[in-house]
């Protein structure tokens, strides 16, 4: 699960469409993405969102 959600991170979709696609505020991708807030102090809800629309992004 880690892994798919950073690779969601460094990808070259954008904070806004993430923040969108996923349901999650755009203030929490953009703090992930720049290591403001660690993946291991995520909740685990939001970890669950990112990881579903990492991978509904795959298909």
């Amino acid at each position: 699960m880690r892994k798919v959600i950073q690779e969601l991170l460094d990808s070259s979709i954008s904070t806004s469409a993430i923040s969108q696609g996923a349901a999650v505020p755009w203030s929490t991708i953009s703090d992930l993405r720049k290591g403001k807030t660690s993946m291991d102090k995520m909740a685990l809800l939001t970890a669950e969102k990112l990881y579903e629309f990492a991978t509904s992004k795959k298909q």
